[in-house]
């Protein structure tokens, strides 16, 4: 990255917005469970932008403010089943829904988590956030089965390493949208915190991240039209955090290219897209049978 950590970015908007193409960005927050002035700040955030933030909510502890607040804010947020009590659990891969934990465990917690964020914000496209980004993949079809209308997580490993050599190489060829997602999955790619000195990651680190991103869509590694993601936890930030958020956001919101994306749009998009897939009427949506190949 140059002096300017953000010089790279802008270049590869304008390179998008040169060639007519425009960038999907939304936006996921992690962890909500009571109203806070950081929950405050971040719809602050969402309204200065006009963005629909993805707010990750655990049902199971969920306090009636929140829903109350989530009510009278929902054209800021749409909230999304962040596992049902957010717990670690001693198995083969910590987490909730990581794998270890036996099958039925698993669904008996989704489908508690599902009835409980539908009696608390309603059963508009419920995406289900696997706690700690842990998720044993062979369930992500049950999820689907169960009445979760997505699932949002992170990147696979592949993603994020072609990412980062874009992001080094810009000169590299162009490829074919190999990395396309199954139909239902919703990543988040861009994560501000540096989680091992619980601040923000540097502004080169972040701009890196989006460069990758960015140029995987252009060159044609991943769908040009997948939605980039950025993943944020309102309840850990501190200055620094905000400041490089702040940052991020309004140089994305200079830039002709980039269209930002509400979440509950998207939301439709995978459950859409899981119906089309499945081939199934609607009625029939917890009968279905492996729906979602991932791999």
């Amino acid at each position: 990255m140059s002096a300017d950590a953000w010089q790279e970015v802008r270049q590869e908007l304008a390179i998008w917005q040169a060639s007519g193409q425009t960038v999907r960005i939304w936006f996921r927050d992690d962890d909500a469970i009571r109203v806070t002035p950081a929950l405050h700040q971040l719809e602050s955030l969402a309204r200065k932008h006009g963005l629909q933030i993805g707010l990750a909510v655990i049902p199971g502890p969920a306090q009636t403010e929140l829903v109350d607040y989530l009510h009278a804010h929902d054209s800021s947020f749409h909230p999304m089943c962040h596992g049902w009590m957010h717990e670690i659990h001693q198995s083969i891969e910590f987490g909730e829904f990581g794998a270890g934990r036996p099958q039925q465990a698993l669904r008996v917690d989704a489908i508690r988590a599902l009835k409980q964020v539908q009696r608390l914000v309603g059963k508009r496209y419920p995406t289900f956030v696997p706690p700690f980004g842990r998720l044993d993949d062979t369930f992500i079809p049950e999820l689907m089965r169960i009445g979760f209308a997505g699932v949002s997580n992170k990147p696979t490993l592949r993603q994020v390493r072609l990412a980062r050599l874009h992001a080094s190489f810009p000169r590299l060829p162009q490829g074919v949208a190999w990395l396309t997602p199954p139909p239902g999955l919703l990543d988040a790619h861009i994560d501000p915190i540096d989680w091992k000195q619980s601040t923000a990651l540097s502004e080169p680190h972040i701009a890196r991240q989006l460069v990758g991103e960015l140029r995987l869509r252009r060159k044609r590694y991943s769908r040009t039209d997948a939605p980039i993601g950025i993943l944020t936890h309102h309840l850990v930030h501190d200055d620094a955090v905000w400041a490089r958020l702040s940052t991020l956001m309004d140089i994305l919101a200079s830039s002709p290219a980039v269209a930002f994306q509400a979440a509950s749009d998207l939301a439709m998009e995978c459950e859409t897209a899981i119906h089309r897939r499945a081939a199934v009427p609607r009625s029939m949506k917890h009968t279905w049978r492996d729906v979602v190949p991932y791999d």
